[in-house]
This record gives C-alpha cells, structure tokens and sequence, in this order.
C-alpha cells in the first residue's frame, strides 16, 4: 500500500495518503555540513471497514493510532493520530482521522522509514512497515512514494465452492482456495506491497495439499504478497479421481497456520466417501474409503475408537454420529468434525443397546436400540439423555432403521424375520402399517433408493429388494445372492448412495461389495473390496 510524500518548497511539506507493502533500502549518505529542511508529515487515517477495497486508494489500516517516521535511522519522531471525538480505540468512526508531525530531513540522499502502531506514542502492535532511499534537493518540489508492508498477524482460508464431484475432471472453473491475511487489528492486508514480519522482514505464506495422489493440484504454493482486494485466490485443479477429501494448509513462520477442506462427492449426492465401522480385537475404528470404489481402494482415513462402533450417521451439518453396543458404553456419540473424533459434542443416553441409526431430514436422532426392543428418537436440540418418542410397538429385535423421502419409517427387526413401516407423525403408541416378511431372515439392514428397498439377510444368505408400494404381502423383486464364497454369503450393513449404487457388506467374507446401479436378481458385484474382520455397518458421508 502506498503513501505519497510530496515535498513543496520552501517547507517540503510529505504528504501521506496511503499505506502497504514495500522493501527497505541502505543508509543514507550525507555531506560533512548538512543542510536541513522541516518535513510536514500528514496521514490519513481510513475509517473502519470489512471491505478493504473501500478503504482504497488512500489505504492506511483503520487501526492506526501513531506512526513513527525515521530519517537516516536517526531517533523516530512520532506522528500523533486524532480520530473523530466519539470513536473508541482501535475503531475509528465512518470520517477516520488523521496523522500529523514534523521531520527535519537533511538535503541530499536520505532514507526514510515509517512504521504505524496500534496505540498511541509509538507503542502497541506494529501494523506495517515501510522504507525508501529518496533525494532531497532544496528549492525544488520533490515526490516521495513510500510503500508500507502490511504486518502479518493471522490468516484466514477457505474453499470456494467448497466440493467437487468424484469422476468430474477440472482444470478451469474450479474451486478456489481463498487467502485472506489481516493485521494484529484483524484489518484486511491489501496491495502493493509484500508480506513481512515485525520487523520488516518478507515473508511467503506456504501452501500445503495433503493429498498425496496428485489428483488435487494447487496452481501456486507460495503468497508472498496482498491482492488488490486482500484476499488471494488460488486455483486448484482435479483429475477426478476418487480420494478422501483433500486439506490444504497455509503456513508462514511465527504465524499460526489455517486449513481449509475440499469435500469430494460421489455423482449426484453430497456423500463423498464411504464409511466402514468395525469392531474385532485388533480394530475398533471406523474406515473411511474415498470413491468411486476400485477393487485395491484401502481407506484414505482411520477413526480409531477406544470401543467397537456400530452404527454410523450424518446430519445436515457433516456432524458424525456413533453408536455402541451394550457396556460399551451403551450410547451414541456426536461429533463435530469425522476427521477428528476426540471429544464428542453430545453423549446420547437412555439407551440400553443401540446398533442403528439415522439421522432424519429434521436432524432428529432415530436409534434402534434391540436391547430394549424399541426405535427411540432424540429431537435435535432436545435431550440427550430421554428420547422424544419411543417406539416398541410390533418390535422385538429392531436393529437397524432407515426413512424415505416420504418421511415413513423403516425398521429391520430381526428375530421377527421382518421388515416394519411407521407412517408419521410418530408418538410412543404408533403402530407398523406395513409388515414385511417375505423373503427375510434376519434382516440386518434396510437401504432406500426411490422406489427400492433392498434388506440384508445375515441368516438367509442374500439380499432381496422390493419395489413400492409396500405392502403385506410384498415379496422380492430383486435377489442378490454370492454362491462359490470362501464362507456363505452373510451380509450385514447396507446402504444406497444418490447414484442408486447400492454397498453391502459381507461379514463372513471380510468384503465391502458394491453393486451399480441398476443390478437386478443374479447380479454381481461390480466391486469387490477386502475389509478387516468383524464389520458392522456402511454408510455414505463426507
């Protein structure tokens, strides 16, 4: 950002009206007797803003309290800064202020110096920086321009738009990284200028990709300088390859550094990977695979749990929902980030064995719980420690639950070989008014896909579908089933994406099977997928 200094004979008067980036420059050499000349310094002091480019050309940070000129690395003289009466520290009102002092300058070749503060006398946080050699020659009008360096003291970083879609290549209208850099007073850094530290040392803001495929690329990785607008944009490329969703990750020295993620959707759907729980002695996580499937993919991302997770779901807000089984410890816990699962924001009790769950379109928590023999529903923003409504009627063994876009209930209740529908609005006396048994044998899980529905069979071997509406008397349209295994057929967790792919999970034989769209009876599974042992339920996610 920079200040013009104008000097107008007799008085070479420097007026200041800006402020930025710039570099430093040697000492100044001087004749043996030197003649001076009075220097008037004036500054103007922009009024608060969010937008920095409202505060241009004349830009100086709003925050600027007092600004200290040197000559010739002489003793600063400093510049008081009056902001309009009424206005409060560090928040100049709509007219701003301005800077005032004077310099004595010797004619000849000098260097100047500023620095502007957040407080008054010279004291506070340095806001920016900036030097320059310049002639003086007396009895002549002189143009001095002084480029200051705005001081970084955090960043900013996002993603805009925040997703791309998983087999959808770009190299142009990509998503861009976003890059905003502000002062010590949270004011915008604008151009020209550079970067630099407190001392007036340039710096490069480092950016870092932590995908390792190379299917995200970043056009640059380094900023060393402010935008016009102050914030800096960066492309970023896809091949559109399947990969757990990318972080990138801006860094500069003594600054802490900012993320930002960019989600990888599968076709059609805001789900973007698919998630694994399992539970054996050795591994009690939940594995995150990027898509689309290949047979070789391996998880791009490992939740360890202190306890074996069961069922897996999302809210509207990306918020990962985990449920454990009976004394282990017998809940559901909610986090805000899948990538990091430490500390959980709710801990959901009142239960006594929760396997399923689901999260519905109101961002109610709906959990099959067969240890009591109910489907039971947490209200968002209700308790978490009593269920809204409890829902034991016609169940014995419900261990799994799922909603249409019709907003009706589905439970897999096992030991009942059935499928059960519950039409809203749920209270705790609502019966099922469709059941279904037909082709069932220890149903374990329930999947929707338009007119679809497709049910695990743990015992029968096979997963059998039906085609709406639903009724009593409903038998399978469609029969997946696996002969010629290692071990039989046993499949467990199930679950459609947008694209009307359907995923199972095969426990005997440790697979994730993934089914295209549009499978009908005999199908096999266009994707096979080696798993560890003891896998629970699937689901598609962030």
């Amino acid at each position: 950002m920079r200040a013009p200094l104008v000097t107008l004979a007799p008085l070479f008067v420097l007026l200041i009206c800006g402020c930025g980036g710039g570099g430093a420059a040697g000492p100044a050499t001087s004749s043996a007797s030197p003649v001076y000349v009075l220097v008037s310094v004036s500054i103007a002091v922009p009024a608060s803003s969010t937008n920095s480019t409202a505060r241009r050309p004349s830009y100086i940070s709003s925050a600027t309290r007092s600004v200290a000129i040197t000559v010739n690395n002489g003793t600063p003289t400093i510049a008081a800064c009056q902001i309009q009466t009424g206005s409060v520290a560090r928040q100049p009102q709509s007219g701003g202020g301005n800077c005032v002092t004077q310099v004595p300058a010797p004619v000849g070749s000098d260097l100047f110096t500023m620095t502007a503060y957040d407080a008054t006398g010279g004291t506070g946080n340095i806001l920016s920086i900036g030097s320059l050699m310049q002639t003086i020659t007396i009895d002549q009008t002189n143009s001095v321009v002084v480029t200051l360096n705005g001081v970084v003291a955090s960043m900013f970083l996002g993603t805009n738009p925040g997703s791309v879609t998983a087999g959808s290549a770009c190299s142009t209208n990509c998503p861009d990284i976003q890059l905003q850099v502000v002062d010590a007073d949270g004011q915008t850094i604008t151009s020209p200028g550079v970067y630099v530290n407190s001392s007036g040392t340039p710096i490069s803001i480092t950016l870092t990709d932590s995908d390792t495929t190379g299917a995200t690329m970043l056009a640059s990785n380094t900023v060393a300088s402010p935008s016009n607008s102050g914030v800096n944009f960066i492309g970023i490329s896809y091949n559109g390859n399947g990969i757990c969703s990318p972080t990138f990750t801006a860094s500069a020295p003594g600054i802490t550094s900012k993320s930002a993620a960019l989600i990888v959707k599968s076709n059609s759907t805001s789900n973007g990977r698919v998630y694994v729980s399992v539970q054996n002695f050795s591994t009690r996580a939940v594995l995150v695979y990027p898509v689309p499937l290949t047979n070789s993919s391996t998880p791009c991302l490992t939740l360890a749990q202190t306890y074996g997770p069961w069922g897996i779901g999302f809210d509207s807000f990306n918020e990962i929902y985990l449920s454990f089984q009976a004394g282990n410890p017998s809940d559901v816990l909610e986090y805000a980030q899948p990538a990091n699962l430490s500390t959980p924001n709710n801990t959901y009790t009142g239960l006594t064995d929760p396997e399923g769950i689901w999260l519905d379109a109101s961002n109610d928590l709906w959990v099959a719980d067969p240890g009591a023999a109910a489907v039971k529903e947490y209200t968002y923003g209700g308790s978490v420690t009593t269920p809204a409504v409890t829902i034991s009627s016609g169940l014995s063994d419900p261990v799994s639950v799922a909603f249409d876009s019709g907003g009706r209930l589905y439970v897999a209740d096992a030991t009942n070989n059935a499928v059960k529908i519950y039409t809203p609005t749920f209270t705790n006396a609502s019966t099922p008014n469709v059941t279904i048994t037909n082709g069932l044998n220890s149903p374990q899980g329930v999947a929707l896909s338009g007119s679809l529905l497709c049910v695990s069979n743990f015992i029968g071997a096979n997963v059998t579908c039906y085609t709406s509406p639903f009724g009593n008397a409903s038998t399978p349209s469609i029969t997946l089933t696996r002969p010629g295994q290692g071990q039989a057929f046993a499949p467990r967790g199930i679950a459609f994406d947008g694209s009307g792919n359907l995923y199972v999970l095969d426990n005997n034989n440790a697979q994730l099977l993934e089914y295209a769209s549009g499978f009908s009876t005999g199908s096999s599974p266009s994707v096979v997928v080696s798993v560890p042992a003891g896998i629970e339920q699937v689901t598609l996610g962030p």
